[in-house]
């Protein structure tokens, strides 16, 4: 995407924008410039981590007692037991259970 307008300066892709934002966050808690950029590259880092193992886990929302909960994938080596994440009014916990429905195929 190019710009040719005069804030063609102030366009930038969205990983760089949440880099500033996170070092912003640390340089307003009285980091200095060199801490915040190394702190916000430690973040950043994590992201990546967290955004990998997300797509590779995450395989839906399935129906759990009822409830929403996030399908992890196959818990076991046969693919018999599936991990879910639920979230039960603000805590979540983990349950291994056999593949429960769908939302929406109940």
């Amino acid at each position: 995407m190019d710009r040719t307008d005069p804030q063609k300066a102030r366009m930038y892709d969205f990983r760089t924008y949440v880099g500033v934002r996170i070092m912003k966050a640390f340089l307003d808690e009285g980091y200095r410039l060199p801490s915040a950029a190394e702190k916000m590259a430690g973040v950043l880092n994590d992201m990546n981590v967290f955004r990998d193992f997300v797509q590779q886990a995450f395989r839906g929302i399935d129906l759990v007692d009822g409830k929403p909960a996030v399908n992890m994938g196959p818990f076991d080596a046969d693919g018999k037991k599936t991990l879910y994440g639920i979230n039960d009014d603000g805590k979540i916990r983990y349950d291994v259970r056999d593949k429960q429905p769908r939302m929406g195929e109940q």
